[in-house]
């Protein structure tokens, strides 16, 4: 491998959500997030914090980042900033 300008690299496990499709979204009470013509919901998503606005600004202000994979639209990822 070294012979022909090979590197064998393994990427770190959360890699692969961060090449997800990335969607910024508002959180709709009692509703979830819509992406794509579908409706997500989670408990998680009920806290007061997912109602206030969001310390983003420019042009995604008052938006939360939801990633999906288009494989599979039975979830889609968010990284709480709370809890990473």
């Amino acid at each position: 491998m070294e012979q022909g300008g090979f590197d064998l690299d393994f990427p770190e496990p959360g890699f692969y959500y961060k090449v997800l499709r990335k969607h910024h979204v508002k959180v709709h009470p009692r509703r979830g997030v819509k992406i794509l013509g579908l409706w997500y919901h989670h408990p998680v998503l009920d806290e007061p914090r997912f109602g206030q606005p969001t310390s983003r600004g420019g042009r995604h202000v008052d938006q939360w980042v939801v990633r999906s994979d288009r494989r599979d639209r039975r979830q889609v990822f968010f990284q709480d900033p709370a809890d990473h």
